[in-house]
This record gives C-alpha cells, structure tokens and sequence, in this order.
C-alpha cells in the first residue's frame, strides 16, 4: 500500500463531512469502538480537531474535550462548529457532537501557527527498545474472555509494551507509575501523523492505570487535552507518561508522544474515572458499572469504556 492512499485511509476515519455551516456529520468506523462497542473517546476528540482544522483552515495547536456521555456503535453523530474569535494567526473554535441530539462531548482549542522560525524542544524521549523488539501488550485478554466480543480498535492499533520482556506489565513501572507503550495502526505503515491522529493515540495512556495500580482498570475519560507540536512522517509512535495520582475513585496523568526517530510530536493529559469493571452506557449517569464479570454486552446492548 502506497503512502498516498495510506494518508487518506487515516484521514478519512477521522474527518467528519461538512453538512451546512458549521455543522458536520460523522459516521464512526467499527474500528473506533471498545470492545463492547462503545466510540473510543479518543476518536470523538480526534474527529472534533478535524472538524475544526477544516473549518478555520488551521492546523490545532491545543485542543481539550469535557465528555457528558457514552456513544454506542456506529450511527452518525453530528458535530457543530463555532469560530469564537479568529486573529492574524490564531483561531480559538470549539465543537459540540452530539448524537440524536444528545451531547456527548464538547471539545474547545486554539488553532494555528505563527512565521516563527524557533522549534526546539527540552523535553527527552526515554531510552527504551525498539518496537520490534517488544512484546505486544496483552491488556485486552480478560475482557475478550469475560464478554466474548471483538477488539474493534484494539485489534485495529498495535500495542508493545517498552518496558516489559513479556507484554504482561502494561508498560507502566508499578512503583513510580511511568510507563511506555509503542503504537502503531496494523497494516497501515508509514503516514503523516496528524493532530487528529495523535488525539486518539493520546487516549491509550489509560493503559499506564492496570500496571501502575496492580489491579485491573475499565474506566472512561471525563476530560482529555492534547498539545501538538511539529508534524512528522512516521510508523509507530511511543506513548511515555506518568500516571500522577488516584484519589477519591479518579485517576489523572499526563504522556507525551514521540516519533521513533525521537522527534515530540504532542503531550496529553487526562482525568478519568477508576473501575475494574466496563461501565453500562444504557444505564442513567455514566457511573454505573457492568454487574458481574461474565456479563453478555451484546443481549443488553451494552457499551465500554474509553
């Protein structure tokens, strides 16, 4: 597969259409839901920057979503922009998608870039092995067992473990709670890697939790903000960050994400709320958790966690 058509497969799962003014449709691919077939928050975040980008006619330069509610499977959602004030160089925009008229998340950022010739960089990537020389994460196993579904986007992004021989120590250091995790999109190749992308990328640093606590985690985002430096032409990218702290049944961290050949791509943080188990989207409020380990997701139409 060529490069061109590599772009365009990425770009395309990620950009909404632009329906009318400001308003955008979006149909999400299997390949962006949980297991139990719930859009990755990633993703919605992901699309929100490209509706964006496409609007203001710049690339995001920070942009951060508050998320209010699941979305189950693959039915369109529409997103609506507003350009809040727009300068010489910046445009400060934000975008509400909502599905049937529900809000889901409301991402808000600042885009552009200024004729400014200083790029440097003083944050260092970690010394850690090469992504042939990892072993693939193993960080889904239980739960393909536990609701007998499909990986969607987890059998669509690749994950090694850059810290652990095994695949069984999710990346993370369970004393200081660092960790590094490579990923890649099977099959895909070498791409341009695009704010879009690095927003869904940048969701994957709840996978520091399960190795940094000991025990496992199924909890979704409230909040996601991504901050994107220079684009670069790349395969895998190393997700490294610090799970910071867990208190009162939440948990907040950071990571920033590295091309392999050592260039900062963007830094993202995140709070997100802690839970061993999937929650059930179907239910009232966003903290009800799946009842049991062995429940069947697709008889009750239930969703996961991003």
């Amino acid at each position: 597969m060529g490069t061109p058509s590599v772009r365009t497969m990425m770009t395309d799962l990620l950009s909404p259409t632009e329906a009318t003014d400001g308003r955008f449709r979006w149909e999400p691919s299997p390949l962006l839901l949980t297991p139990i077939r719930t859009l990755v928050g990633g993703a919605a975040l992901g699309a929100a920057i490209s509706a964006i980008e496409s609007r203001t006619g710049r690339p995001v330069i920070f942009a951060a979503a508050h998320y209010v509610s699941f979305s189950l499977g693959t039915e369109p959602l529409e997103l609506d922009v507003t350009i809040e004030s727009a300068g010489h160089y910046t445009s400060q925009a934000r975008c509400t998608v909502r599905k049937d008229g529900r809000e889901i998340l409301t991402a808000y950022g600042a885009f552009g870039e200024r004729p400014s010739g200083d790029n440097r960089v003083w944050s260092a990537m970690p010394s850690v092995s090469a992504p042939d020389e990892c072993a693939p994460l193993r960080y889904l196993e239980r739960f393909k067992d536990q609701l007998e579904l499909g990986s969607g986007t987890y059998e669509f992004v690749e994950a090694r473990s850059a810290t652990s021989s095994t695949g069984d120590g999710f990346g993370t250091e369970l004393t200081t709670g660092r960790f590094a995790v490579w990923l890649r999109c099977a099959g895909v190749g070498i791409r341009l890697v695009d704010g879009a992308q690095l927003a869904f990328f940048g969701d994957f640093m709840q996978l520091g939790y399960e190795g940094a606590t000991g025990v496992p985690y199924a909890g979704n985002s409230l909040d996601n903000t991504i901050r994107v430096g220079a684009m670069h032409d790349c395969e895998w990218v190393l997700l490294s960050g610090q799970i910071q702290q867990v208190s009162r049944g939440f948990g907040y961290g950071h990571a920033e994400i590295w091309s392999e050949d050592g260039r900062l791509l963007a830094s993202v943080s995140q709070s997100n709320v802690m839970r061993s188990q999937p929650p059930d989207p179907t239910a009232r409020g966003r903290d009800r958790a799946m009842p049991g380990p062995r429940t069947d997701a697709r008889s009750s139409n239930s969703s996961g966690t991003t």
